[in-house]
């Protein structure tokens, strides 16, 4: 699976299709396994990036959706700055809970995957892998991050 350039300029006259919650989806997954092949245990919640025309996606999809976001941000070590914050999404008419997902909602969760992205791709670029160096000044007495002495 491949990182899908995300879209971060959705208007209020755009539509949300399907294939905008397959690029958001198949970017959550991308990003999941860069932090399994870094090393972090992350869990998902299942969710299919195969969505169709007559697929609509349930409110509880969203909010899968949010919460991977939320999970895959507590699994990174640091948090970009301009991350903005998942929301729940509730089945109401209670006007104090929005009922739908709007243009806004879909820049926050490709602009946040991006800043994501970005710090995972330039943290992996700066790792140091256990038994790449070693420091000190007495050579005969160092020792690999693994123990082993040189």
């Amino acid at each position: 699976m491949s990182y899908i350039t995300p879209k971060t300029n959705f208007k209020t006259s755009d539509y949300y299709n399907y294939t905008d919650l397959n690029r958001v989806a198949s970017n959550i997954q991308f990003m999941a396994d860069l932090l399994r092949d870094s090393g972090y245990e992350l869990e998902l919640h299942p969710f299919d990036p195969d969505f169709a025309m007559n697929s609509l996606p349930y409110l509880q999809v969203i909010n899968n959706l949010e919460e991977n976001l939320d999970r895959l941000r507590l699994a990174i070590p640091l948090v970009p700055r301009d991350y903005l914050e998942t929301r729940r999404w509730y089945h109401t008419d209670d006007p104090r809970h929005d009922r739908n997902p709007m243009y806004l909602d879909a820049n926050r969760w490709e602009e946040n995957i991006e800043l994501l992205r970005k710090i995972l791709v330039s943290l992996r670029e700066d790792w140091l892998s256990c038994g790449t160096f070693f420091s000190g000044e007495d050579y005969e007495e160092q020792y690999f991050c693994g123990g082993d002495a040189l």
